[in-house]
């Protein structure tokens, strides 16, 4: 039962984790009306659209407007270091531990035509992934099927043997 129930509680939990993708932003620069410069939010990338909510406007963008998404370049913030006075957190100072950030632009179509823009700073894993959700579900990039094997790609498996060059197979004498 205890097993049954875990199973569950965990396939649960990665269908959720699929369905929706949540991620801390900050609002970099763009033509979004109503939203300033260093703005935070959260990124949301659920059901059909992309949303950006900050504490005084939320923007969404359904993906089939979307036009595009660039990640710019990866950058470090020189304020990451906490103080000397917090102790429990020098090894931050000290190690290689520096958050790293990186730039994404997305631009799509409001609901008027209009093209928006908006740079949202992120961490770099979150914004390589949002990067790729996006392309996914706006068509950019086909989904990868289930059922693949990377390897399929360089080596002769029977999971592929039907795409097989069948004269280079058998090899000339």
């Amino acid at each position: 039962m205890r097993a049954a129930s875990l199973l569950a509680l965990t396939l649960a939990a990665c269908g959720l984790s699929h369905a929706a993708t949540n991620s801390e932003a900050t609002y970099v620069v763009g033509n979004l009306d109503g939203l300033e410069p260093g703005a935070e939010g959260v990124l949301q990338l659920d059901g059909d659209k992309l949303t950006f909510q900050s504490k005084k406007l939320t923007v969404e963008a359904p993906f089939a407007k979307i036009t595009g998404a660039e990640l710019g370049a990866k950058l470090t913030h020189s304020n990451d270091a906490p103080p000397l006075y917090k102790v429990w957190q020098l090894h931050k100072r000290f190690g290689g531990d520096k958050t790293v950030y990186q730039n994404i632009t997305v631009t799509f179509k409001d609901a008027s035509g209009n093209d928006q823009t908006m740079t949202l700073e992120m961490t770099a894993t979150a914004a390589a992934e949002t990067q790729e959700t996006l392309e996914v579900r706006t068509g950019r990039r086909a989904r990868r099927q289930q059922d693949e094997w990377w390897g399929d790609d360089l080596w002769r498996t029977n999971r592929n043997h039907e795409t097989w060059d069948k004269s280079a197979a058998l090899g000339s004498r």
